[in-house]
This record gives C-alpha cells, structure tokens and sequence, in this order.
C-alpha cells in the first residue's frame, strides 16, 4: 500500500477533529505509510493523503465511486463534471454529498459555487480562472476551499487569502485536461512545498509509477484521476494507491 492512514470525521456539518499525530513509515518494500490522528481543517498540513478527483469525463458511476471512496477511507474526493447541466450536476453532487455525509470522506465541489451550496458539499475547488477566493470565502465561510496554483505568485496569493489548501500542477504531463500548462516537475514542486505553509495537493499526470517521486517532495496529498478511474477495476487501483 502506497497510502495508509486513520482519520475521524465529525457528524454533521462540524469542522475536523482536534490533534494530529503524523508517522511516516518506510518500510522494507518500499511502501509509504501514514497515521494520522483526527485535526481541524485549519491546519490540514500532511494529511490529506489520497485526493481522488470523480470526473465526468472518464465515469458515470458517481455513486459508486463515492462508495468506494468511502468505503476506503479516502480523505478527499472532488466532483468535477465540465460539461454537465445545472440539474444534472446537482443531482449527481447530491448523490455524493449524501454518501460521504458523517463518514471519514469529505466532498469538494469543482469550479461551480451555486452546486456546492445547492448539495451540502464540504468544501469547493476554484481555479485561476473561476470565481475569485475572497467571493466564494463570502458564501462558504465556514466550509473548505482549495485554489489551483502553478506559481509561487498564485500560491502566496492563496496562502495569504487563508485558502485552506492549494492545488498545484501539473507535476507531469496529462490529458485529463486540454487547457493545462506545461508540467513544473517535481523539483518545482519541492521548491513551492518549501515556501507555502498551507497544505499543498500535487495533480497532474501522477501514477503508481511516479507517485512515490511526488510524496518525497512534501506534498500533503496527491489527486488522481485516470490513474484510477481510467483503469477497467477502479476499487483494485485505489487499494494500490491506499
């Protein structure tokens, strides 16, 4: 197992938890191990773990990746569906929201503030380009937000708008995305890790093969899309990546 940790979520609508306890273990086989102890999401550094980003583009089986998500205590998953209708993607956010509700999994909302509010999502994601942090901080002000960021400009700009945690990428190439500027590697990603406090998710073209190359740069979490939601048996590569 690549990831391995333990986490409570609070029922209800509270906020996380109240100390962390962080071990890395390396063992013999090579593989990474977390433990973590319950924390509030104020201070969500080195904990994150595994952040599975449901896309619209490679499933239709929200529901049963949101099952499968919870099911193995994954700490994050994201809903991002880029050519959805209003009504279908709410309805597929509400499908989410109602999985992950008192259970250790939160649900972010990509990109769209009005369905993260409509479906009782923990938290939103906005990219450069989406609606600005302080505006979406105004309608969410007790829920998560994480900022995309490829820069140390854009994540300082994140950090000091108190953005819960940031997005950066991507690390390696990728087609999940056709709009995506060239990869900063991870010797970049090292670089910025060791300039922002807030918790840093890595995204981009990250595997089974290069996710360990990721984790030695201090990132709290990786997000993974094709990686596991392109692969004919997701719940075997989340198990991997667990």
């Amino acid at each position: 197992m690549l990831f391995g940790f333990f986490l409570l979520k609070k029922s209800g609508n509270d906020c996380l938890e109240s100390s962390l306890t962080l071990i890395f273990n390396l063992c013999e086989s090579g593989f990474f191990s977390v433990h973590l102890c319950p924390i509030p999401k104020e201070n969500m550094k080195n904990k994150i773990g595994l952040y599975l980003i449901i896309d619209g583009g490679f499933t239709d089986k929200f529901g049963e990746i949101a099952e499968l998500a919870v099911k193995h205590r994954i700490r994050i998953i994201q809903y991002r569906h880029k050519n959805a209708s209003h009504p279908e993607m709410l309805k597929n956010a509400k499908k989410i929201a109602t999985i992950t509700e008192n259970t250790d999994t939160l649900f972010i909302m990509n990109d769209n503030l009005q369905v993260a509010l409509e479906s009782g999502a923990d938290g939103l994601h906005i990219g450069q380009s989406d609606i600005a942090y302080t505006e979406a901080r105004k309608h969410l002000p007790e829920k998560i937000i994480g900022v995309s960021s490829i820069n140390l400009i854009q994540s300082q700009k994140a950090e000091n708008n108190r953005a819960d945690y940031l997005g950066i990428g991507p690390v390696f190439a990728t087609t999940t995305k056709l709009d995506t500027p060239p990869a900063i590697g991870t010797k970049k990603l090292s670089e910025l890790v060791k300039n922002i406090s807030i918790p840093i998710v890595a995204i981009g073209g990250i595997n089974l093969n290069n996710a360990f190359e990721v984790l030695q740069t201090g990132v709290s979490g990786i997000a993974v899309i094709s990686a596991i939601l392109g692969k004919p048996d997701p719940e075997k590569e989340i198990i991997k990546f667990m």
